[in-house]
């Protein structure tokens, strides 16, 4: 007997927070129609389970996961059910479903200007263990960026063909690093990579952000804690590439569908070069936590033991940003999380976010992102 219409999220691994994040965007989708949205484990979405279950739960759509590009899941295993294939690699080829894919190189771009504007001496480009459509794009934009800063590119050798345990790369990594020269800005193809360029750099006694700053890519607002620094990530906006899949698959949409970053998160990973300026990264921490409580730059400034002029200028130094800039981004950062998130009128959350007026929000918010806050959420919200 049919149920209730709902939307499947095929080919899951339990725990992985990245998915859930993309889960919530199918569920968001579905509830929105009055659907539910279930998500089916890799052991459940094999052949004979998947057959068994189409029968029972006669989707509206399903979205199948892909793992590096790939999926085990054909497409002609659904019959007349629509499908959608979320992270699918461009070898993937099938008319008939959609591909719901990251759009690498605005990924990249956004990466390699956080890092441009640091001004390091110089640009460094860690990549995945093995070849990978998406990685070779984020590097093919990595040269390009690093050409645009007229910085010569230092790339990472990837492991050879037939590939080697992980010891050995954690070693060629750490000597690697070791040779670069210092206040080198590393773009790390993901945040995996990322975290292993922060452990190898400690295995290598240098110092994060002093000797090399590091960020990485595709990570969730929390990114977590690896080498002794808090990393800094390009976010996607993993939610709404589960909400674009979910509503591929329902009104059976074909061809590539991009969903692309969201915005920085700067932790201290990126948070400067400056050894003799330590108070560059007190500040940074003071802003994290109180740019939303009304923090103003000269309040911040009057923390410190110099003059305004000396802390604005070895502040730019190190960050590429001015303490206004800063203030700014951290706060916009949380005014996208409530407007992604939760239904407080936008006035509410300009108020939450620290910013003096709903004017002053919305004017900086249209600057930043090419659309007002309202337009942000109806996007990102469905």
């Amino acid at each position: 007997m049919k149920g209730k219409s709902c939307i499947l999220y095929l080919d899951t691994i339990p725990g992985d927070r990245i998915q859930a994040v993309k889960f919530a965007g199918v569920q968001r989708y579905a509830a929105a129609r009055g659907w539910e949205a279930v998500s089916v484990c890799r052991e459940d979405s094999q052949s004979d389970a998947l057959s068994a279950l189409l029968a029972l739960r006669r989707p509206r759509g399903c979205v199948v996961q892909c793992h590096l590009g790939a999926s085990p899941i054909p497409p002609s295993c659904f019959g007349k059910i629509p499908a959608a294939y979320l992270d699918a690699g461009p070898d993937f080829k099938a008319s008939r479903v959609a591909r719901v894919v990251a759009d690498d190189r605005a990924v990249a771009r956004l990466a390699m200007q956080e890092l441009a504007s640091m001004r390091p001496a110089a640009l460094a480009f860690v990549g995945w263990r093995n070849q990978q459509p998406w990685c070779d794009i984020r590097e093919e934009v990595f040269r390009e960026e690093a050409e645009r800063a007229e910085l010569a590119p230092i790339v990472f050798e990837r492991d050879p063909v037939g590939g080697c345990a992980t010891i050995s790369r954690d070693m060629r990594l750490a000597a690697w690093i070791a040779e670069l020269p210092r206040h080198t800005a590393v773009f790390a193809a993901n945040d995996v990579v990322a975290h292993e360029v922060l452990v190898a750099a400690r295995a290598a006694h240098l110092s994060i952000p002093y000797d090399i700053a590091v960020i990485g890519a595709d990570g969730s607002p929390d990114s977590s804690e690896a080498g002794g620094a808090p990393l800094s990530t390009v976010r996607i906006d993993h939610e709404r590439s589960g909400w674009r899949a979910a509503r591929a698959a329902a009104e059976g949409a074909c061809g590539v569908i991009p969903y692309g970053p969201l915005m920085i998160s700067r932790r201290k990973s990126t948070g400067g070069f400056g050894r003799r300026v330590p108070f560059v990264h007190q500040a940074l921490e003071t802003i994290r936590r109180d740019a939303s409580e009304g923090l103003t730059p000269e309040a911040l400034i009057a923390q410190f033991p110099c003059s305004r002029r000396l802390f604005e200028l070895r502040f730019r130094e190190a960050t590429g940003h001015s303490v206004l800039d800063e203030i700014r981004h951290v706060r916009l950062e949380r005014a996208c999380a409530m407007l992604s998130g939760g239904d407080a009128p936008v006035a509410t959350v300009a108020d939450m976010c620290g910013f003096g007026s709903y004017d002053s929000f919305h004017d900086l918010f249209r600057r930043q992102f090419g659309m007002a806050p309202s337009a942000y959420r109806a996007l990102h919200r469905g």
